[in-house]
């Protein structure tokens, strides 16, 4: 029986050992994989204003030109044309791509402008590392945009 003690506690302190570090280690690993890398920029979207663009669901061109606001013809169709802005915070400078962002859908509107297919229609008159500003042509329902960029924390 003293014997058998004897072997348990020659197996018992190595295995109790070899638990106390892989416990230790999950904990570790655990508290490294949930810390941001000290170096990883500080990345957000930035967004400006919202605007509502005009109600001109098949609205030919020709029933548009006496039209109090501005607009454009596009394959027949009568766009409202729109001027959207977006800044930066204090300490930020863009850093990506502006897009426009729908806000506030109507029956699929949004996605059928296509503003990131329609070069001609969404146009980036100025931008630098504070502040962008686009022409937007919009037609189809009432929807509400605004313009969107990636910034970064100096």
């Amino acid at each position: 029986m003293k014997r058998l003690k004897n072997l348990l506690i020659k197996v018992a302190n190595p295995v109790t050992a070899v638990a106390a570090l892989l416990i230790l280690a999950s904990f570790v690993l655990a508290e490294t994989k949930n810390k941001e890398p000290k170096d990883k920029p500080d990345k957000r979207i930035a967004y400006g204003p919202s605007v509502q663009t005009h109600d001109l669901h098949n609205t030919y061109c020709s029933l548009c030109n006496s039209a109090n606001f501005e607009h454009g013809c596009f394959d027949k169709f009568c766009f409202g044309k729109h001027i959207l802005t977006v800044t930066t915070d204090a300490g930020y400078t863009f850093t990506g791509t502006p897009f426009v962002h729908c806000v506030t859908d109507n029956d699929g509107s949004f996605g059928w402008n296509n503003f990131p297919g329609a070069s001609d229609r969404f146009i980036i008159t100025e931008r630098d590392a504070n502040k962008i500003v686009a022409t937007v042509y919009a037609g189809s329902h009432q929807i509400t945009i605004n313009l969107a960029c990636e910034e970064t924390k100096n």
